[in-house]
Order: structure tokens, then sequence, then C-alpha cells
């Protein structure tokens, strides 16, 4: 799942950003590639591209440094227990 998962998240930053080379690793916080209003339209593209919903508890910068830490995330979320009561 991480493979495209991290093509899809690369494929929706290239087009929010405009920057071309983008890696998986390249730290979107220290580049200025994730402000606020493009991190708000990342998350939202996850929970409609993925079908996941983002906790407030981790929409925390490190959550958001790279792409692949983006994946992980997804991941995670992805194979946590329902806590839909």
């Amino acid at each position: 799942m991480a493979n495209s998962t991290n093509e899809k998240i690369l494929a929706f930053l290239i087009e929010s950003t405009g920057e071309t080379n983008l890696q998986s690793d390249t730290d979107l916080l220290a580049s200025g590639l994730l402000d606020s209003l493009t991190m708000m339209d990342l998350v939202v593209f996850i929970e409609m591209e993925f079908q996941q919903r983002i906790a407030v508890d981790d929409m925390r910068p490190e959550m958001f440094r790279t792409v692949g830490t983006i994946s992980q995330l997804i991941e995670r979320i992805a194979l946590a227990p329902s806590q839909a009561a």
C-alpha cells in the first residue's frame, strides 16, 4: 500500500504546489511547501482519497514532515480498529 500511497500523495502535492522535484523524503515543512492552506487541502485529499479520517491528535507537524511520514500515518489509521461507538 505504501508505494501506491506515496505516489498518490506525491501527485497531489506536485499538482498543489507546482514543485516537480518532490521525493518521498523531501522535508515538506522545512522547504516551505506545506503551509497551513496546503496542509488542510492535503487532509481533505487524504480523507476523500483513502477514506481515512485524520484525528485532531494526528495533525502534528512531525506527522506531515515527508510523504513517507504521511503514508505511515495513513497506514496506521487504516490498520487501527474502528473507534466508532
